[in-house]
């Protein structure tokens, strides 16, 4: 079965044999015929074997362009439109994956920051506006010393269209309150550009920053190392007293019964105090290792009277006022450790609350919607703002010296932070230095 182009190619050479026979046939049996129309039938084959050398070039173009060999009887213009509708597809299958890379990019949690060739901000996805603390319609198309205003994060990118080498560095933005960054930055090579023959930013296609906030971790960190150097020093100082002690028995003390007796008594309150420590640490090790909480129906307001009961001889003796107000509060809890939690938070009171002329403390209980509440007030020396976002911290002290004459472990807030927390609530503070200050726990009401 021939091709439209041997089709094209055989009706020409028989137009041409169908010329020359003419023509032969004239000069031989006419010699005065007509060369017209000989001529005429000469052009048309010509024309013919023209149109078909053109075709097959058409064809040969068109298998390049497609990238594979038309079939036999295919028709060029139907290769063409099946090529289109391919092309188009591919187009499509495109945009769909750069919307996808979109989505995926805006819904990162890590903050995205691109620049262009000219250095200037060329995408901001929504992480980075929130660590940066920018509006992406306000920064796009500027240059990046100009949009950024963290002068760290700029010196940052300088860098790296200086040296052209990947760069990572940790980074302290200093706003409302501080906040830790790890950044990592890459130069973007212009196409046919090789890092080792990248000679500046001529070559550069852009950078892409890639922003974590590390500030949840890095707080932890610090919290790791207070935690070890704190209870280090707990407990070296009533171990350091016992040895001290015992040691000075041994030389000889032990022989009078009074300074005996004396040395004793201060290794048998260091030894308490160690065991105080130990105890402490064990309760909050517990409490964060529970997982299910045994509940039962408890009325915050009920405990909150047993407490201050308890209490009375030591309000009585440091001659601080204890009342209680309020109206019941029944919510599910593990009723030992609410109580545990509320006689720290009271005793504190008491201890930190005589320094007043007239130490009162109040406590109230009451409910917030489905919210239970237990306040504690008094109206000592209050706490400095400074302390307050460390103050449920383990071992955290704000006078380290009244703290341990107290009797205190360091470990009493913490505690009861960790208590609120396990039973699905909160322990706040709020503070007014020479005023007052309040600790506050709420729970989740009874179902």
């Amino acid at each position: 079965m021939l091709g439209i182009g041997s089709k094209i190619e055989v009706v020409g050479v028989a137009s041409v044999i169908c010329v020359l026979v003419s023509v032969l046939s004239l000069a031989v049996f006419s010699p005065f015929g007509s060369w017209t129309l000989a001529f005429t039938a000469v052009v048309f084959g010509v024309i013919v074997i023209i149109f078909s050398v053109r075709e097959q070039r058409i064809r040969a173009t068109t298998e390049r362009v497609i990238g594979r060999r038309l079939l036999t009887n295919e028709p060029i213009a139907t290769a063409w439109m099946r090529w289109a509708r391919q092309v188009l597809d591919q187009v499509r299958a495109a945009n769909r994956e750069r919307k996808d890379i979109e989505v995926v990019l805006e819904n990162m949690g890590e903050g995205i920051l691109v620049l262009s060739e000219r250095e200037k901000i060329k995408r901001v996805n929504a992480a980075a506006e929130r660590l940066l603390n920018v509006r992406r319609e306000d920064v796009i198309g500027k240059h990046y010393r100009e949009g950024i205003q963290q002068q760290d994060l700029i010196r940052f990118i300088g860098t790296i269209l200086a040296d052209g080498n990947r760069s990572e560095v940790d980074l302290t933005l200093s706003d409302t309150d501080a906040r830790y960054l790890q950044a990592s930055g890459q130069l973007l090579l212009s196409e046919g550009k090789h890092k080792g023959k990248h000679k500046g930013k001529q070559s550069s296609a852009g950078i892409v920053v890639v922003l974590n906030e590390v500030t949840r971790l890095r707080r932890l960190e610090r919290a790791r190392r207070d935690f070890v150097a704190n209870v280090s020093h707990e407990l070296k100082t009533p171990i350091t007293s016992i040895q001290g002690f015992v040691e000075t028995l041994v030389d000889g003390a032990i022989d009078n019964r009074e300074d005996a007796m004396k040395f004793l008594g201060i290794i048998q309150r260091q030894s308490e105090r160690l065991g105080q420590i130990f105890n402490d640490m064990l309760s909050l090790s517990r409490i964060e290792a529970e997982q299910d909480l045994e509940t039962a129906p408890v009325d915050l307001h009920s405990l909150a009277r047993s407490v201050v009961a308890s209490l009375d001889w030591r309000a009585k003796e440091r001659k601080v006022e204890v009342s209680l107000t309020g109206v019941s509060a029944p919510v599910m809890a593990n009723g030992q450790l609410i109580e545990q939690a509320l006689t720290n938070l009271v005793d504190n009171a008491i201890k930190y609350g005589a320094g007043a002329v007239e130490g009162r403390v109040k406590v109230s209980v009451g409910m917030r919607g489905r919210v239970a509440f237990v306040a504690v007030e008094d109206n000592g020396a209050g706490i400095e703002a400074r302390h307050l976002p460390r103050i449920f911290e383990r071992f955290y002290r704000i006078d380290k010296g009244r703290s341990r004459s107290e009797g205190g472990t360091g470990l009493g807030l913490s505690i009861v932070k960790h208590i609120a927390q396990a039973h699905g609530g909160q322990a706040t503070v709020t503070s007014e230095p020479n005023r007052r200050t309040v600790f506050e726990i709420t729970l989740p009401r009874e179902p």
